[in-house]
């Protein structure tokens, strides 16, 4: 069975206007998208509607990411399988890294720094810096970050990949 979780991710350029909420989890992309539309017109969410989220998840399947149990930020050393050749890994200087390993053993770092949040979809993994602000969708079919911004609603191509991904 598949479950629709809605979310609200907005990002600003002051981080003190940063908003993140879980809102509600439906049994259908329909009605996940009534509950989109009635939220969007909510005080705390009307003119920004681009940072309401519909993502889709099985019941009782487990997610490779989560697999090793909840995501601790104290642990020294992590590394996280993301799918598809991406893997996530964090260092003891708290620096994480997004690398892509080809079927050669050859790997790529897409991204370094600090994350505050990550998300994966189908397209791309869209994760945002913990202490610059700066978000990132890194597109998985080109295996590159397509886009960098601080604005969730800036559209641009890399952030209609994320939407494309969520429709």
């Amino acid at each position: 069975m598949t479950i629709y979780e809605l979310t609200f991710y907005y990002w600003d350029e002051n981080p003190e206007n940063d908003d993140e909420t879980f809102i509600a989890v439906y049994s259908s992309y329909e009605l996940a998208q009534k509950g989109l539309e009635k939220f969007a017109e909510q005080p705390r969410f009307k003119g920004k509607r681009e940072a309401l989220f519909i993502s889709e998840h099985e019941l009782n399947v487990e997610n490779s990411f989560w697999a090793e149990g909840f995501f601790i930020d104290d642990v020294s050393n992590y590394y996280i399988d993301l799918g598809d050749g991406f893997t996530l890994e964090k260092f003891e200087d708290h620096v994480i890294k997004i690398i892509l390993n080809d079927k050669t053993g050859n790997q790529q770092e897409l991204f370094t720094g600090t994350i505050h949040f990550y998300q994966l979809m189908e397209q791309c993994i869209l994760l945002k810096n913990k202490i610059t602000g700066w978000m990132y969708c890194i597109n998985k079919e080109h295996k590159r970050v397509e886009q960098k911004t601080k604005s969730i609603g800036h559209q641009s191509k890399g952030l209609k990949i994320i939407q494309e991904a969520l429709k």
